[in-house]
């Protein structure tokens, strides 16, 4: 379980509730409309929180799937799964925050896709994740910077 807090200077408290042994939670979010997209030959954007999944199913086109890793980074089950379901026809944009884990993160993703042989892309926008962009500017601003 993740809960967030926003404190009233803008800054953001984030609370993950695990299991005692779990290091990673290979559960994406949006899992199955994911995987559903890949299969029907449509895109997949790959995000950290929730918040940002919620914002991207706004604007992203019909044909195409948000799935939120609930922080930086995937397992080797998850990736499984994509790779099972990629298609040479998809592209999967990886949309991680734009602070030093998330693009660490991001490039590590897009290496390891890559040698799967997926088509992997960094998306590059401006502000520090996909809710920030529409915290500040609605749905005109994610239109902006992710279509």
């Amino acid at each position: 379980m993740e809960t967030r807090r926003v404190n009233e200077d803008g800054s953001k408290r984030v609370h993950q509730y695990r299991t005692l042994n779990a290091q990673w939670n290979p559960y994406a979010l949006g899992a199955e409309g994911g995987f559903k997209a890949l299969w029907e030959l449509g895109d997949l954007w790959v995000v950290e929180g929730i918040f940002d999944k919620i914002s991207l199913d706004k604007v992203i086109p019909s044909c195409d799937a948000c799935i939120s890793t609930l922080r930086a980074g995937m397992d080797a089950i998850t990736m499984d799964m994509i790779e099972r379901f990629y298609t040479p026809a998809s592209t999967i944009y990886l949309c991680y925050d734009n602070d030093e884990t998330g693009q660490k993160k991001s490039y590590w993703l897009q290496r390891e896709m890559k040698k799967r042989g997926m088509r992997a892309v960094i998306w590059k926008y401006r502000g520090k994740d996909p809710n920030d962009v529409w915290t500040q500017g609605g749905d005109q601003a994610l239109r902006r910077m992710f279509l």
